[in-house]
């Protein structure tokens, strides 16, 4: 996808403790701004955020969460496979 800044994209799906798939929140901290995306029903998500580092918290429905750093590389889908609660 071509875009006005530099971008990437994260992928990924978003899972319970018991490893079963889970919607949720996800809020990225990427080039001094905040984005807040949803995982779907089956957990898995795909977003673009700048390139460079990012900060990422997954808030689970029953108040868990989940954080990961990345390195978002212009160009390029990022898998983080499944992330659990």
């Amino acid at each position: 996808m071509k875009t006005l800044y530099a971008t990437g994209e994260i992928s990924g799906i978003a899972a319970g403790r018991d490893g079963r798939p889970l919607p949720c929140e996800i809020e990225a901290l990427a080039g001094g701004r905040l984005f807040v995306f949803s995982a779907a029903q089956d957990g898995g998500f795909r977003f673009i955020l700048p390139a460079g580092n990012a900060e990422l918290t997954l808030r689970y429905p029953d108040g868990s969460k989940a954080n990961r750093t990345v390195e978002v590389v212009e160009g390029c889908v990022i898998d983080l496979g499944t992330i659990s609660s």
